[in-house]
């Protein structure tokens, strides 16, 4: 679908906001990555609340990025999708 170029402009400025949570949210990906590398190392398996919490935090990025390249017309969400 042709997008005029206001459109792309104005999509780069709505989406500063977005890429600003999506960097905070990679951070606390990093520190979640190290502490459940400990967690792993003795528990011996992932606990739930930091795979959801880590898929979370990939997710808002991905739909931060399909939005700030045109690939979609939905700006991100924060709440969490329905499970398929």
């Amino acid at each position: 679908m042709p997008q005029s170029r206001w459109v792309t402009f104005f999509r780069v400025i709505l989406a500063i906001p977005a890429l600003l949570i999506a960097a905070v949210l990679l951070y606390l990906l990093e520190l979640l990555a190290f502490l459940a590398w400990f967690v792993c190392l003795f528990a011996a398996n992932m606990p739930d609340g930091f795979e959801n919490l880590g898929l979370y935090c990939l997710r808002y990025y991905q739909q931060a990025l399909g939005y700030l390249y045109l690939l979609t017309q939905r700006y991100p969400s924060l709440s969490s999708p329905t499970p398929i």
